[in-house]
């Protein structure tokens, strides 16, 4: 599977991707566009490429975007699954957020409010 590039699917004018109805809305048209429930069986990974002029992530965007991957595919399926093509800064979030999705607490407390 070629690599999703997030550019074509999110504002140009964006410099941040916040809020888990957006996250929500961004898995639903990958998932019309790109099967990518399906492609998650398969052993190449998905490549999800978030553009350079995005400086950072937040988890209610995050988990609203990938939530029921993680607690589906479990930390280590969704690992090996996804790979993100971005900045280490936000590499180290993801990580963070992912071990976020697993854990049993409330939203609330996952969004830090």
């Amino acid at each position: 599977m070629q690599p999703i590039n997030l550019d074509s699917h999110i504002d140009r004018k964006m410099n941040a991707l916040v809020g888990r109805s957006l996250g929500q809305r961004i898995l639903k048209t990958l998932e019309d566009e790109y099967a990518l429930s399906k492609h998650e069986t398969e052993a190449e990974p998905i490549t999800i490429v978030i553009p350079e002029r995005i400086i950072t992530i937040n988890k209610s965007w995050f988990l609203g975007m990938f939530e029921t991957k993680i607690a589906n595919l479990g930390s280590r399926g969704f690992r090996e699954h996804y790979i993100f093509n971005t900045s280490n800064y936000i590499n180290k979030k993801i990580d963070k957020y992912i071990d976020s999705a697993l854990l049993d607490v409330s939203q609330e407390e996952i969004l830090g409010v």
